[in-house]
């Protein structure tokens, strides 16, 4: 089964350099545990550093897990 793959790249400061204060994490969290609720292991979110700016990677199955109920 194949998956989505969603890459977002800036230029910025990076989120190593970024204003102390900014956030605590909390966001990232939260989206990695829906992540995981609904598509387990299949679904990642990546953080990574650049030379100058920030990539995140996330990626997608096509489907969500077969165990789980359909919403309407």
């Amino acid at each position: 089964m194949g998956s989505w793959r969603i890459v977002v790249e800036d230029d910025g400061v990076g989120i190593g350099q970024a204003r102390r204060g900014a956030g605590n994490g909390v966001a990232l969290m939260n989206i990695r545990a829906r992540l995981d609720t609904g598509f387990g292991a299949r679904a990642a979110l990546d953080i990574a550093a650049l030379a100058q700016g920030t990539r995140a990677t996330m990626r997608l199955p096509f489907r969500p897990q077969a165990d789980r109920p359909a919403h309407d």
